[in-house]
């Protein structure tokens, strides 16, 4: 059962270095255990794109990317 920690696509204004996606993103990843390069297999991608999600304060990959983020975190995609 996904966990009820949701990742969404970050509010327009960003007042910390972190945006709201990345925080949720690191804190998720945090919590199942998994380094970068972990979550960039379970999502097809590159471990250097999901530490530039962590870290950019405005980031918005399309829908089709954060559900698949979202499965290979086991959580969902907020609105």
């Amino acid at each position: 059962m996904p966990d009820t920690t949701a990742l969404s696509a970050p509010s327009p204004v960003s007042h910390s270095r972190q945006g709201d996606l990345g925080r949720r993103l690191s804190t998720r990843r945090e919590q199942l255990g998994l380094t970068h390069q972990e979550v960039a297999v379970r999502c097809r991608s590159a471990a250097g794109y999901i530490s530039y999600l962590e870290e950019q304060p405005v980031t918005s990959p399309g829908i089709g990317f954060l559900i698949t983020l979202a499965n290979a975190l086991e959580t969902t995609v907020g609105n």
